[in-house]
């Protein structure tokens, strides 16, 4: 198979770091790897309180129960501008459940707050010209506490342009660490199969 370009982007709170196991397990499949930290995450030097837009750092997630999530304002008081920022019960019932308690330690000493960008969600409009033409294949991670399953269902059943579902058994809402084999298994098929 020809060599791809996997570009892998984390979700809220998180950086680059959290794709540690996943890179190398592509890169020895002769695949290059590009794991980037989204402003104000990981190593990004930029602070929350320069984030202020979607655009200006560009994820978020659905959550269902919230635990010891810690929602706070940031920037001018007229903006009304939120962060989130997961804790470690969330981490460790929701996120990171099935991960090695080296994983949500590692997540606890690097994770930092992330805009909701509520704003820009209420008016985000996705063209079919840029966001329409990626062939899109679903992964399902059946212990995802997070996101569940009947949500993901909906996502699946609403989500214009899927063109396939795949499942994995006994994986939580970070692959990357709980199933990293098996999500790379994954990839490399889809890249096959959509060449």
């Amino acid at each position: 198979m020809e060599s791809k370009h996997f570009v892998l982007v984390h979700g809220a709170c998180h950086g680059a770091w959290c794709w540690y196991k996943l890179k190398p397990l592509l890169e020895s499949a002769g695949h290059k790897v590009t794991a980037i930290d989204m402003a104000a995450s990981g190593i990004n030097p930029k602070k929350i309180e320069e984030v202020w837009t979607f655009d200006d750092y560009n994820f978020i997630e659905n959550t269902p129960a919230w635990l010891d999530i810690k929602f706070e304002p940031y920037g001018p008081p007229n903006e009304n501008h939120i962060s989130i920022l997961f804790g470690p019960e969330f981490l460790a019932e929701k996120l990171y459940h099935l991960c090695p308690p080296e994983d949500r330690a590692l997540a606890l000493a690097l994770m930092k707050p992330c805009s909701l960008f509520e704003a820009d969600f209420a008016n985000k409009n996705l063209s079919k010209e840029g966001y329409g033409i990626v062939p899109r294949v679903y992964i399902v991670c059946n212990e995802d506490k997070t996101i569940t399953m009947d949500f993901q269902k909906w996502i699946i059943e609403n989500m214009e342009g899927v063109k396939q579902v795949k499942a994995m058994d006994n994986i939580d809402h970070m692959p990357m660490l709980s199933g990293p084999r098996d999500l790379s298994i994954h990839l490399l098929d889809i890249v096959a199969e959509y060449n």
